[in-house]
Formats: C-alpha cells, sequence, structure tokens
C-alpha cells in the first residue's frame, strides 16, 4: 500500500516522494502499521511488560524455539533490534527480531490447558 504521508507540501513547495506503508496481521486479525520487525519488537516488549507475567515462547526462523519463563530471562535492546533470552544453566542466546517467525504464549506452570479450575 502506498500512502502520502499528512501535509505532504515540503519546504520549496516540493511534494515528498510516496511512502509505502507495511502492515503485518497480528493473532486477532487486526493489521498494524509497521515492519515485521518493528511490531514484532513491539510485541516482545509487551510480552514482558504484562503483569502478571506470562511466560512465552520465541521461535526463530531456524525452527529452534526459545522459552522465557520470567521476564528476568530476556532483554530487549531497541537500538539494535535484539533479544537476549538467557536459560538457567547461563546459556545465552542473543536473537535479531528479523529472526524472530512468531511468538507462543505457555501454561503457566501448576495449570494445565484445557482443564477446569
Amino acid at each position: 500500500m502506498i500512502a502520502a504521508p499528512p501535509n505532504s507540501e515540503g519546504m520549496l513547495g516540493l511534494t515528498p516522494p510516496l511512502v509505502p506503508t507495511f502492515f503485518y496481521p497480528m493473532s486477532d486479525h487486526v493489521p498494524e502499521a509497521g515492519t515485521p520487525q518493528t511490531v514484532l519488537f513491539a510485541r516482545i516488549k509487551q510480552y514482558l511488560a504484562r503483569s502478571p507475567f506470562e511466560p512465552f515462547r520465541v521461535v526463530a526462523t531456524s525452527g529452534r524455539a526459545y522459552e522465557v519463563p520470567t521476564a528476568d530471562h530476556a532483554m530487549l535492546f531497541p537500538m539494535t533490534r535484539e533479544l537476549h533470552i538467557a536459560d538457567d544453566s547461563g546459556g545465552l542466546v542473543e536473537l535479531h527480531t528479523l529472526h524472530v517467525s512468531s511468538i507462543e504464549r505457555l501454561s503457566r506452570r501448576g495449570k494445565r490447558p484445557g482443564r477446569a479450575a
């Protein structure tokens, strides 16, 4: 989709070129503006900021999955768009948001999905 920015009259009365706008489908089927890595970065940031925290899994484009059981196990770096995920054994994965294919919610410990409380 191509859209002209608001107030498209630039300096000297020149009109700037049309700017492409990208849409990335979200899980609720509501389109969200931005490039895929920007949208994924924002979604990961939301997952980490939730209170109470809900564990989640990040699936990379390689097919490997990395679990984030607590907010202390992951850190986002806005300047480089990287996500660092640590595990309890001292391992660390550095993953750029370009290499994130999906984010999956995990069930909380002690609760089984599909069971009534």
